[in-house]
């Protein structure tokens, strides 16, 4: 393997995931516009999140798929680690300072940069969507095809060239997926975690067991709360009680997640590859020119900065 065959193996995961960005908002416009002409002018919170699914699970995922599994890449070297449910359980704690951190990042750089048109779009379906569509589009489906896309397959084809380039790029491409400044911040950092996860163990199914549970923690125990408040009477009362201690429960989480990742900073292991043995001494210049100075990978990026933009 030299540079020009690495090069070309990263714009093809570049390609891959401009499929699925190009391909679910094809399907999307495809599928407003014939509701547009069935006289639909307007669908509900639950009807954008089926769309979405549909766009981006049924369609896109499968779509981008193909390419990668077309794209011949070195099979990955990995030392893997046998983690067990007390780690898995303290990296879930870690995902969740790294959530809390990561959104009020978020909140704060739209407040400071951000239109006074600017809403977190994302948020408000997941808000006004009932809890069982939730539950499948956002804590079953979502995190089995993002975490088999830009964990799964872009890492098994990148790792060979480092498992620090890997881990970056995956969490990377995975926080600009997400199309706006709101979520960027936290799914990035996220991301990194799992990609670390996903490096040291080489188990994807606890990886997206773990994106389920911050999933889950993070979107439909707060929706259920919120019905709960909502009701009326004593119960409203006891529900509004209920979302308090969870929230505080939630801080406590993130705190302890932070102290946590400080301690696994300092425990954390990368391996070099055998690549990277041999390879000339790859500089942080000349990965950024492999990784980046490539069409596919270039053009995904123009595309999410245009729905950054879009969304800002």
């Amino acid at each position: 393997m030299n540079e020009k065959s690495w090069n070309k193996i990263f714009s093809r995961v570049g390609w891959g995931m401009t499929a699925f960005f190009a391909v679910s908002y094809f399907v999307m416009i495809v599928i407003s516009a014939a509701l547009t002409v069935a006289g639909i002018y307007s669908i509900s919170a639950g009807g954008q999140l089926i769309m979405n699914g549909i766009s981006m699970y049924v369609i896109g995922f499968p779509v981008a798929y193909l390419i990668f599994k077309s794209t011949p890449y070195p099979s990955p070297e990995r030392r893997t680690e046998k983690w067990t449910g007390w780690t898995w359980c303290g990296v879930f704690l870690i995902c969740q300072g790294i959530m809390y951190g990561g959104n009020l990042l978020g909140l704060l750089f739209m407040a400071v940069f951000g239109s006074e048109s600017s809403v977190n779009v994302v948020q408000e379906i997941v808000l006004e969507s009932n809890f069982l569509l939730n539950f499948l589009l956002v804590v079953v489906a979502g995190p089995i095809v993002e975490e088999l896309l830009t964990r799964k397959l872009i890492i098994d084809r990148i790792l060979l060239y480092g498992e620090k380039t890997a881990i970056f790029v995956s969490a990377l491409l995975f926080g600009l997926l997400h199309g706006n400044f709101y979520q960027f911040f936290y799914a990035f950092g996220i991301g990194l975690i799992l990609g670390y996860a996903y490096v040291r163990t080489g188990k994807i199914t606890g990886v997206i067991g773990l994106h389920m549970a911050v999933n889950f923690a993070g979107s439909e125990v707060a929706l259920l709360l919120i019905e709960w408040a909502a009701q009326p009477g004593i119960s409203g009362i006891i529900g509004a009680g209920m979302t308090v201690l969870y929230g505080c429960v939630e801080f406590g989480a993130a705190i302890g997640g932070i102290v946590l990742l400080c301690c696994f900073w300092k425990k954390r292991r990368f391996y070099q590859t055998p690549y990277e043995w041999s390879a000339p001494p790859l500089s942080i210049g000349r990965r950024i020119r492999t990784v980046a100075g490539n069409p596919g990978i270039l053009i995904f990026t123009a595309l999410c900065l245009l729905e950054f933009a879009l969304n800002f």
